[in-house]
């Protein structure tokens, strides 16, 4: 068994988004029009599943329980919501499920099958902390925070390197006698990146932008008329989570989705005003 990660997988985890509430709220019965969906879906979840990213999984169940409790709160219709959430939950227990069977059995092919201890090991070390990448992560977690709280207001800039000690078996035949000292300017802790260049005020107008996103999650279900558009908020606040620990609102991939989702939400947003001030002139 071994991992198969690229970056771009996280559009992944918004497809995952969209298709758990297409499948759950469109209220399409039709076992015809409902296999394509599910099957599409299940190779979406074995494409995160066979990621083995800690991120990608944070940021998927992180989002969907955002939106569950979000949407129960500006609802307030407990029973109803939880019906309804409760339809896509289950999409995505069974797709997660079947997604990892087929994750499986691709594994096997050619045969003779592979041996289950692989796939052991390999999930034991994405819980390890000890793992390269984890580890890797803790050491530089210390100098970074250090580093911010030089320039914390204004940041440092773009570019701005930090050095430290790691025991990353890929990064130490890069340094020095084997050493472990390694100077860098990317760094995974997402959030803490962007402190440090832009410092807290840039980073704050990144958060007020990415709630030009997130808000549609806050309106009132009556006036969410689209679920695409509630799966763009909902996969803002996923790659939002991701970002914690592994950086794309910093990255090409993260704010195209960005850009992709403020120009969806604005749109819709300025409908549904331009809607409430005519009906209200009426």
């Amino acid at each position: 068994f071994q991992r198969v990660f690229s970056q771009s997988q996280i559009f992944l985890l918004f497809f995952a988004i969209v298709f758990a509430l297409y499948i759950a709220l469109d209220g399409q019965k039709s076992y015809a029009k409902l296999w394509p969906r599910y099957s599409a879906y299940v190779v979406i979840m074995s494409g995160v599943v066979i990621s083995f990213s800690r991120s990608f999984w944070l940021g998927l169940v992180g989002g969907l329980c955002v939106g569950v409790i979000v949407y129960m709160i500006v609802e307030r219709k407990q029973l109803y919501v939880l019906r309804k959430w409760g339809r896509v939950l289950a999409v995505f227990v069974i797709g997660l499920f079947f997604g990892t069977v087929l994750f499986w059995a691709s594994a096997q092919i050619p045969l003779p099958p592979t041996d289950a201890s692989d796939l052991s090991a390999l999930i034991n070390s994405r819980f390890d902390t000890d793992e390269p990448a984890a580890n890797a992560r803790l050491l530089l977690l210390g100098p970074l925070v250090q580093a911010v709280a030089k320039t914390w207001l204004v940041g440092s800039g773009f570019g701005t390197t930090v050095t430290y000690t790691t025991t990353d078996p890929r990064i130490l035949s890069q340094t020095p006698g084997g050493s472990g000292v390694y100077t860098t300017y990317a760094f995974e802790w997402g959030y803490l990146d962007i402190w440090l260049k832009i410092g807290l005020i840039g980073l704050i107008v990144y958060g007020m932008v990415l709630y030009q996103i997130w808000r549609v999650v806050f309106i009132p279900s009556r006036m969410i008329q689209s679920w695409m558009l509630y799966a763009v908020s909902i996969g803002g606040i996923v790659v939002s989570i991701v970002h914690l620990t592994t950086p794309y609102l910093n990255h090409p991939l993260g704010i195209g989705y960005i850009l992709l989702g403020l120009v969806m939400t604005q749109s819709y947003v300025s409908r549904i005003q331009s809607t409430t001030t005519y009906e209200s002139q009426s």
